[in-house]
């Protein structure tokens, strides 16, 4: 009966995996460069399609224009995100023992372009961006296999943290140069070691970044966040510099506990300098 259930799930999967790569749903971008949200609310005032059921299926959001709501917000520069991961598992057999397990994550966030919220044309570069995030569920690895690489991405700290909050200034000059700044609270693997096609995996062994950089020293990575200053300056034809310094928060201040509110220099590890010099293709 497992192994039939097993069967019919990969089924599915194919299924939903092949309709989803006719849609082209895995290129469509959603956030720019400054990891901004990109406005997208009027693709459905805009559309004539007929079919309601396709219209929302192919959209990129599941709440729609949410009654007109998200239109008047992001015409005002506010862009809200309200997104959910859940990562289902099972071991059928070996490991410490049979059974399943479900880990879920919320990400709640809004992204603010101050040239519209503050009508200045001299702000429209700028913008704020802030980002919650809400774990829960259980561990396959912990509870079932005891394996090196968490099976679930999502699972880990199962709190609600912050993850991010911080200035960015993202500029795109008419030669085809572009020029991107941050400052304030993210996470260094939110801008190196990783790619987002590494975003789509389920297995901790191969989405995000590579894990062998946790295991060889402080990397801040999603869900946490710390003090960062970041920059990319990128040329026309793809090449492009790019470097970030990460404090090096204590165990104590990536505590669950505190919820990623603990905005202390004293006590932390030390920081992070990276470079990364590459032709984006």
């Amino acid at each position: 009966m497992l192994k039939k259930t097993i069967l019919a799930l990969a089924a599915f999967a194919q299924a939903a995996a092949l309709y989803s790569y006719n849609m082209e749903y895995f290129e469509e971008d959603f956030f720019d460069i400054d990891y901004f949200p990109i406005p997208k609310a009027k693709q459905y005032t805009e559309t004539h399609e007929p079919d309601i059921f396709k219209k929302w299926f192919t959209g990129p959001y599941a709440a729609e224009d949410f009654f007109g709501a998200r239109t008047s917000l992001e015409d005002m520069g506010i862009v809200p995100v309200l997104s959910y991961i859940g990562n289902f598992a099972a071991n059928p057999a070996g490991g410490i023992s049979r059974g399943a397990a479900v880990s879920s994550s919320f990400n709640m966030g809004v992204g603010v372009n101050l040239g519209k919220l503050l009508k200045t044309e001299a702000l429209s570069d700028w913008s704020i961006v802030n980002t919650w995030v809400w774990r829960f569920g259980d561990s396959l690895t912990d509870e079932r296999l005891g394996n090196a690489f968490t099976v679930q991405q999502n699972y880990g700290a199962p709190t609600i943290r912050m993850q991010s909050l911080y200035l960015g200034y993202n500029k795109h000059f008419e030669n085809g140069w572009a020029l991107n700044f941050k400052l304030g609270r993210f996470a260094a693997a939110d801008d190196f070691l990783t790619k987002p096609i590494y975003w789509l995996y389920m297995s901790n062994s191969i989405d995000g970044s590579p894990v062998g950089i946790f295991k060889q020293m402080r990397f801040s990575a999603y869900p946490a966040g710390t003090w960062a200053a970041y920059s990319k300056i990128t040329a026309p034809d793809g090449k492009y510099f790019k470097a970030g310094v990460y404090q090096i928060n204590s165990d104590a201040q990536d505590s669950p506990k505190r919820h990623g509110l603990d905005f202390a220099f004293d006590g932390a590890l030390g920081v992070n300098a990276n470079f990364e010099l590459g032709w984006d293709i």
